[in-house]
Parts: C-alpha cells; sequence; structure tokens
C-alpha cells in the first residue's frame, strides 16, 4: 500500500510540473507576441504582413 502511495504521489507530481511548464510556455508565448505586435504597430501594413507570415512559418515549424 505504501509503495503505491507512493507512486501515485511521483506521478501527480509529475503531471503538476509538466502542467506548470505549459502555462509558463503559454505565458511567455503571449508576452513573446505582445512584444512583438507592440513593436510593429508604427510599421506599414505590407511590413506587419511579412513579419506576421515569418512567425506563421515558425510557428508550424515548431508545432507552437
Amino acid at each position: 500500500m505504501l509503495a503505491v502511495s507512493h507512486r501515485m504521489r511521483a506521478t501527480n507530481l509529475a503531471l503538476a510540473l509538466k502542467h506548470s511548464e505549459m502555462v509558463w510556455s503559454v505565458e511567455r508565448l503571449e508576452q513573446i507576441h505582445d512584444a512583438i505586435v507592440g513593436a510593429m504597430q508604427p510599421a506599414d501594413r505590407e511590413t506587419g504582413e511579412r513579419v506576421f507570415a515569418a512567425l506563421r512559418e515558425v510557428q508550424g515549424r515548431c508545432n507552437l
């Protein structure tokens, strides 16, 4: 019973760590996105479209 309890605890801790990493990654990605959009606002429309196309390409390659 004790061994099963320890395994379950380890599994729960591993799941909590994965969840924490995922949340951190999403928050970090949102911060990067906001910074890029903020920096691009003064740029012209054509430049913005090229940058967003490049970002979509990177996102597709990295499965973000």
